[in-house]
């Protein structure tokens, strides 16, 4: 495209002015765009659907033309332009050509007479190579042409036949915000004015646009040119910057885009300032950077969870054009929607404008279990039932097959006159049976509603407080049961003697004997808040002693359950035999 233009350059003929005549210099160097989403002078790679567009802008330029005499003198040429840019366009496929027609309203002050005049007319087509919907940026190309139609005489026109060219890259950072770039020449008849000689000029135009809601935004955009055989020169380098938005009204093909710009530079071309309005209308204008209809969306949350309400978050879905995984959120439009992943899908009626949520329901994994209980014969106990704690907690009657999740359980049997047996195993899916096989041994301990009965003895050595042995499984049985049943809050462990030796004496030891047991249960991991020693010695004896069996029935340890949670405040004693 810039080798085009160049090739067309000798075609752009020279006006060398000097001494005290008026420079045809064109004041109108304002130039809408004529198809941009957002901008007001920058292009971008939008184009409209096949229709017919158009925009009118109205603008005031202060002070576009200043001249320099020969003895420094600064005189304005044009004092400030009111000017109308009516825009038309059509757009057929990635090209569109539009016409610009320029109204001088009015110039005002300055050296040149105030006129109302036709400006010269341009002619633009436009390619765009790339789409942004569709490439990491869009991209595209411009050729313009200027016809010497200005009526306006001397500084209202180029004088002749103008050629440009341009290259035009946009790209969306976000949704809400996007940049533009352009770079091209253009090449107008050649003129001499102060110590420039305006001939083949550069253009660079950068900006950036910020989407506030759907129908609004603002932007900024730079503007500086050069003339190309003279850029060391400042007088030859214009630039203004632009700040400006632009507002869509509701279920409307119009934009309104007010903008104001300030000059950055000394060049002769340069004004003071300009204001600007903008009036586009186009049939299909886009709601947003993204160049996307106007369509009513609804943002959507997907959950997929199996029937036991377990998340699986490797699961992925997909609803039309749209794939995620679990916990994904996409944007869909308004209306029924089907939602599918592996195993389960479900149809969603989505509403614009705000965040929903679907759950895709598949089935869960399975694999099977069975809980073999026996006694030490190895008969079945037909009274026993197991707990299984894992991936998902179960339980059931031994000796039955059971569904349960896959993974791995800490497995709990227990049976009426049984103690309780833990197992841990691995269940894995499909159809083969997991078996595990227990044995239970009848229980030596258990809790009765206000004690622990026993059916064995706690022995110490002789006239010591220390535990023998033989005794340790058996208060293991009483440290289950106490973990067991956490509604016992207060357990008093009490000790006994006979009446032989000094009363005295057995007060001690059978203080240092309940004292004892309390250290053992505490070091199976019942907490010592629960328990409490209490020592009796001699004082109350079962039976009176007439034989070495009636003092060993005197001889004993006690558990007296002191609070419980489901019986407040009630206290029953429970007397172990020694």
């Amino acid at each position: 495209m810039i080798a085009l233009i160049l090739s067309l350059l000798p075609f752009a003929y020279a006006q060398t002015v000097s001494g005290g005549d008026v420079p045809i210099l064109n004041a109108q160097t304002f130039q809408a765009s004529m198809d941009s989403n957002v901008y007001t002078r920058l292009v971008d790679s939008n184009l409209n659907s096949d229709a017919l567009g158009g925009r009118g802008v109205l603008s005031y330029s202060a002070n576009p033309l200043e001249y320099t005499t020969w003895d420094g003198t600064t005189e304005p040429l044009v004092g400030g332009i009111f000017q109308l840019d009516a825009i038309g366009t059509y757009t057929r496929g990635p090209l569109r050509i539009g016409l610009g027609v320029p109204v001088i309203l009015r110039s005002v002050g300055g050296a040149i007479p105030d006129v109302t005049a036709l400006g010269d007319l341009s002619v633009e087509g436009k390619w765009r190579a790339l789409n942004p919907d569709d490439a990491p940026v869009g991209l595209s190309f411009v050729l313009q042409t200027a016809l010497p139609t200005s009526t306006g005489g001397a500084a209202f026109s180029s004088g002749g036949l103008g050629m440009g060219g341009m290259v035009a890259v946009d790209q969306n950072i976000t949704e809400q915000l996007s940049f533009a770039f352009n770079a091209g020449v253009s090449a107008r008849p050649s003129v001499t004015l102060e110590d420039v000689v305006w001939g083949p000029t550069g253009v660079v135009q950068l900006g950036g646009a910020y989407a506030l809601s759907e129908n609004a935004g603002v932007t900024t955009e730079f503007v500086g040119s050069g003339v190309l055989n003279n850029l060391a020169n400042p007088l030859a380098r214009p630039a203004e910057l632009l700040l400006g938005g632009w507002f869509r009204p509701q279920s409307s093909g119009a934009i309104i885009r007010p903008a104001v710009a300030f000059g950055l530079s000394d060049a002769i071309t340069t004004p003071a300032a300009r204001f600007i309005v903008s009036v586009a209308w186009a049939p299909d204008a886009p709601t947003d950077l993204n160049e996307e209809p106007i369509v009513d969306l609804g943002q959507v949350t997907v959950q997929i969870v199996d029937t036991d309400d377990v998340p699986m978050p490797n699961a992925t879905w997909t609803a039309g054009a749209a794939t995620g995984t679990h916990g994904d959120s996409a944007s869909f439009a308004a209306g029924e929607t089907l939602f599918e992943t592996t195993g389960g899908s479900i149809a969603l009626t989505v509403t614009g404008g705000g965040g929903q949520e679907v759950i895709i329901r598949v089935p869960a994994p399975r694999g099977l279990l069975k809980i073999i209980a026996q006694d030490e014969s190895g008969q079945p106990i037909p009274t026993a039932h197991w707990t299984a704690t894992g991936p998902l907690d179960t339980s059931g009657t031994a000796n039955a097959v059971l569904e349960v999740r896959p993974g791995a359980y800490n497995i709990t049997v227990s049976a009426e006159g049984y103690r309780s047996v833990n197992q841990e195993l691995e269940v894995v899916q499909g159809d083969d049976t997991a078996v595990i096989t227990l044995t239970l041994v009848p229980a030596r301990a258990e809790l009765a509603s206000g004690r622990i009965d026993i059916k064995d003895s706690v022995f110490f050595e002789t006239s010591k407080a220390v535990i023998r042995d033989v005794s340790f499984p058996l208060l293991e049985e009483v440290a289950e049961i106490l973990a067991a049943h956490p509604e016992v809050l207060s357990m008093r462990v009490e000790g006994h003697t006979d009446s032989q030796g000094s009363a005295t004496d057995n007060l001690a030891l059978s203080q240092a004997r309940a004292e004892a047991v309390v250290v053992f249960l505490v070091d199976l991991g019942i907490d010592l808040e629960r328990l409490s020693a209490v020592g009796h010695g001699e004082e109350q004896p079962l039976v009176e002693e007439k034989s070495a069996e009636d003092r060993a029935k005197n001889r004993r340890v006690t558990f007296s359950v002191a609070e419980r949670s489901d019986t407040e405040g009630q206290i029953e004693r429970i007397e172990l035999e020694h």
